[in-house]
């Protein structure tokens, strides 16, 4: 996945500016990964993930690549 560099300073930033109708999504992959990967290494289960939680391609693929 290719990421593109930040447009705004921060999604307040470009909510005041835009002031978008949609929704509008904003994560960091790399905190997504790691976040997944804390969760894997103290969690004795099997991790499993809700897709119709949040299925946005980006979110799918940064917890595919933590594992």
């Amino acid at each position: 996945m290719q990421l593109a560099p930040a447009i705004w300073p921060s999604p307040r930033a470009h909510l005041v500016s835009a002031r978008p109708d949609e929704a509008v999504l904003y994560f960091a992959p790399d905190v997504l990964q790691a976040t997944a990967r804390k969760f894997q290494a103290g969690f004795p289960g099997l991790v499993t993930y809700a897709v119709k939680a949040n299925d946005a391609v980006e979110v799918l693929e940064n917890l595919t690549a933590a594992g």
